[in-house]
C-alpha cells in the first residue's frame, strides 16, 4: 500500500490508499495473454524495400494482422505522408524520395504492440537506410476497476511508471532499471471517484492509460 496526500475540508492529511497495490507476481496465463499475443503481428510485418539508386521506398503487406499507422517525416517533425492500414487490408505504396531535399528522414510504423522506426539518409546520388529501431509498447488490460500493465523491456532501458489522479497529483512513482519483463497490477476498487492516469516512460517514448473510477 502507498500513502497519498488528499485535500479534504481545507486541510491536508495522510490517507493510506488501499486502492493501488503493486503485485510482484502475475499468473503465467496472464503473462502469455499480455506479452505473447504479439506473435500474429510479428508474422505479418510490413515489408519495407529501399531502392538506393532510384531513391524510392516500396511498402507492402499481403494481409495486415492489425491496424497500423504509417508516418513519414523529417528530423524537424515535418510530416510528409501518413496513412492508416486497416486490419486484413492488402497494402502497397511507393515513396519517392527524389523530390525531397537532402537530409535525414524517418519512416514510422506503429500498431498497438510496437513502433518500428526506419532512418533514411538522402543525398544527391542515393538514399540509404542508416538504422532500424523496434520499440515495444506496453499492454494495458482493464478488468472492472483493476488495471494490469505488461511491458517487454527488450533493451533493458530505465523505465518510469507513474500514477496520477484527476488533479495531476502524483500518487505513485517507480523507476525500474535493467529489467526485461515488467508486470504490474493496479487495484482501484476502493479509490475515490474520478479519473486516474497510469503512465510508463521508456526512453523518449511515453504511453498512458486513463481509468475512470465510478
Amino acid at each position: 500500500m502507498i500513502s497519498i496526500l488528499c485535500l479534504c475540508h481545507n486541510y491536508l492529511f495522510i490517507n493510506i490508499l488501499k486502492t493501488i497495490i503493486m503485485k510482484k507476481t502475475m499468473k503465467l496465463s496472464v503473462i502469455v495473454v499480455l506479452l505473447l499475443s504479439s506473435m500474429s503481428v510479428l508474422s505479418e510485418e510490413l515489408s519495407v524495400i529501399l531502392y538506393k539508386s532510384k531513391k524510392s521506398i516500396v511498402l507492402e503487406i499481403d494481409k495486415s494482422a492489425v491496424e497500423s499507422r504509417i508516418k513519414f517525416s523529417n528530423t524537424a517533425n515535418h510530416l510528409f505522408y501518413t496513412e492508416i492500414i486497416s486490419k486484413n487490408q492488402t497494402f502497397d505504396k511507393i515513396l519517392d524520395l527524389k523530390i525531397l531535399p537532402f537530409g535525414t528522414y524517418i519512416l514510422e510504423v506503429e500498431n498497438y504492440l510496437q513502433i518500428t522506426r526506419y532512418i533514411f539518409n538522402v543525398t544527391s546520388s542515393e538514399a540509404s537506410m542508416v538504422a532500424k529501431n523496434i520499440g515495444n509498447k506496453p499492454v494495458f488490460k482493464e478488468k472492472k476497476q483493476t488495471l494490469q500493465l505488461a511491458f517487454m523491456n527488450s533493451d533493458l532501458n530505465k523505465v518510469t511508471i507513474e500514477v496520477r489522479d484527476g488533479f495531476d497529483r502524483l500518487l505513485f512513482n517507480e523507476v525500474i532499471e535493467r529489467k526485461e519483463q515488467i508486470l504490474k497490477t493496479f487495484n482501484f476498487e476502493k479509490a475515490f471517484k474520478g479519473y486516474y492516469t497510469i503512465s510508463i516512460k521508456n526512453g523518449n517514448d511515453t504511453y498512458a492509460k486513463v481509468i475512470e473510477v465510478f
